[in-house]
């Protein structure tokens, strides 16, 4: 049994984001993905302002969809994925799907499909906007530049003799203060862990790409914390993979166990 990729917010998300994470997902079959997102894919398929990679990866996911739900069984399972899509509001369900769908519909002859499609029949499918929810970029502080010792004075000191080399007074500053480290926020990291968990649980057997694995994890993050950082999610790739719990090589993730 495929292990299905939870829900994926990708309505209204920043271009540049969807361009990391969405190849990992177009190249998964139907059947790998939550069905809110196989009507999302379709959708975005049609909207202007992608790139011509992303867009070639979304037309070909489109052509190769109407293949898959041919292939689904008859009875049962092909009944069950009618109720998950009638569960969904018919706004979300793009023009695309609806034909894709009534062809299906008219190859198997199947009254649930003529239901469906007349149910959403005079309900226009929301567009997928794009840049709605921009990713925060945190910039480091700027390290102020540490001003140069003072030159020794050449004025005679302590009666007119100069100090010997070798002897210094003791310096009257202040010592400088010593920064110390951040607090760990334990629940932020617990929280960060979890979904990592989610995203590898969810991949190949190849894994994830660090590059798509850590801009996936803080995007799902949104909402619960907007400020997450790479190094943050990077942290807790690296706590789970010190507990066994995941693997790293060559540059991707994986489930402990899939390696």
């Amino acid at each position: 049994m495929s292990v299905r990729v939870p829900a994926q917010d990708l309505r209204g998300a920043d271009l540049t984001l969807l361009e990391v994470t969405l190849p990992e997902l177009v190249r998964r079959p139907m059947s790998q993905l939550h069905t809110i997102n196989v009507l999302d894919l379709v959708e975005l398929a049609g909207t202007e302002g992608l790139s011509k990679p992303l867009h070639r990866s979304l037309v070909s996911f489109v052509d190769n969809l109407g293949r898959q739900i041919a292939d689904l069984p008859k009875g049962r399972s092909f009944d069950e994925w009618l109720e998950e899509l009638a569960n969904i509001d018919a706004a979300r369900v793009p023009t695309r799907f609806r034909s894709i769908l009534a062809h299906e519909g008219e190859e198997r002859d199947h009254t649930g499909v003529r239901e469906l499609l007349g149910k959403w029949e005079g309900q226009e499918p929301a567009p997928f906007e794009l840049n709605k929810v921009t990713t925060r970029v945190v910039k480091a502080e700027a390290v102020k530049p540490r001003k140069p010792a003072p030159e020794p004075s050449s004025a005679p000191r302590e009666g007119g003799r100069r100090k010997s080399a070798g002897s210094r007074a003791p310096s009257s500053a202040p010592s400088a203060r010593k920064v110390g480290k951040p607090v760990m926020d334990t629940e932020r990291q617990s929280f960060l862990e979890q979904i990592c968990l989610e995203r590898l649980a969810g991949a190949t057997e190849k894994g994830l790409a660090e590059l798509v694995l850590v801009a996936g994890v803080r995007h799902r993050a949104k909402g619960t914390y907007d400020d997450v950082t790479p190094k943050q999610v990077k942290a807790a790739l690296e706590a789970l993979k010190d507990s066994n719990r995941a693997r790293y090589s060559a540059g991707r993730w994986a489930a402990a166990g899939r390696w």
